[in-house]
């Protein structure tokens, strides 16, 4: 039940960057969130989250060829992860690699963007706040997968407080995105 409670969040965190016209990342985030929450299927939920990333990395460095450059990265690293998934670990383990790379990537992208004032204030706010808060959850999920324990079970108690208000920030921030082009296009 509590899971459906969560996606449900996530779906309400679409609707907001739908409504705010910056719904490529909260897509994927929610078929993603489908997959990781509702059918417990890590991989391809994880496999979904890169597009995710690669959707923040194209709006927060505002360079739409970022995207291509990501995706020209990511292509052949799902290939190897196929082909050599077996022999050197799970499929899992490949994608959440090329996850991490894809994320750090989007992370540097935001405070990139937030220091050189690449954002509006208010949105630069929200934006860096929503992604570090998105880092202490990764960093909760990877606790609670290679630890036990104690550890593994306060990990796993604080994705949810991490990632949830995470989710909300991004979405919200893409109302400043709006605002920002509107004053742009009057003045």
């Amino acid at each position: 039940m509590f899971e459906y409670l969560k996606f449900g969040f996530i779906v309400i965190c679409f609707l907001i960057a739908l409504y705010y016209k910056k719904p490529y990342a909260a897509l994927f985030t929610m078929v993603a969130d489908y997959f990781l929450v509702i059918r417990v299927m890590n991989e391809i939920g994880v496999t979904i989250f890169i597009a995710a990333h690669l959707c923040y990395i194209a709006r927060f460095s505002g360079n739409k060829r970022m995207l291509w450059y990501c995706t020209l990265f990511a292509i052949p690293s799902f290939v190897a992860a196929l082909a050599l998934g077996e022999q050197f670990g799970t499929y899992l383990v490949f994608v959440s690699a090329v996850y991490a790379q894809c994320f750090l990537l989007s992370l540097f992208c935001a405070l990139n963007g937030f220091f050189r004032k690449r954002f509006p204030r208010p949105n630069g706010i929200l934006i860096v706040t929503g992604m570090l808060l998105f880092v202490l959850c990764d960093i909760c999920v990877l606790i609670f997968n290679v630890s036990t324990g104690e550890a593994s079970r306060v990990a796993f108690n604080l994705i949810w407080v991490f990632y949830a208000p995470s989710q909300l920030l991004l979405a919200l921030s893409a109302r400043f995105d709006m605002l920002s082009t509107k004053r742009r296009t009057l003045a």
